[in-house]
């Protein structure tokens, strides 16, 4: 198992483009096609605002991503590490939070071929997608 990214990313949205920019390059570069790339795009901004934004009144501080290639899979880990939702709102909020991060779990199921969402004891949570080639 070799770790191909890791990241910290300011947990505010406009950071969640670069993350999947970020992800879809790990993905081409490892030889997935053009469809199993954008499917992964789209899972991680899913997963990005699972993390940051859906339940919860704050935007977290950061966020840390980490992918990692094995023999034909790309596991993506997305973590809100310290659970620290500070940082104040701007603009519109989700319309129907908490429950729209049920269906971008769903949008996530879709995507990759296998997905977990892992919650510690403080509240922080991960969501760990796995792609096969």
């Amino acid at each position: 198992m070799s770790e191909l990214l890791s990241l910290r990313v300011p947990g505010t949205p406009g950071y969640i483009k670069i993350t999947e920019m970020a992800v879809a390059g790990v993905a081409a570069l490892a030889g997935f096609d053009v469809d199993a790339v954008e499917d992964l795009k789209m899972a991680t901004g899913e997963a990005c605002k699972h993390i940051t934004c859906h339940g919860f009144d704050c935007w977290p501080e950061y966020y840390e991503v980490f992918c990692t290639l094995e023999e034909d899979r790309l596991t993506v880990t997305i973590s809100d590490v310290n659970a620290a939702h500070r940082l104040p709102k701007t603009g519109k909020n989700c319309l129907d939070c908490p429950t729209e991060g049920d269906l971008s779990y769903c949008i996530i199921q879709s995507m990759v071929d296998e997905v977990q969402i892992k919650t510690t004891e403080n509240h922080a949570k991960s969501i760990i997608m796995v792609k096969n080639k």
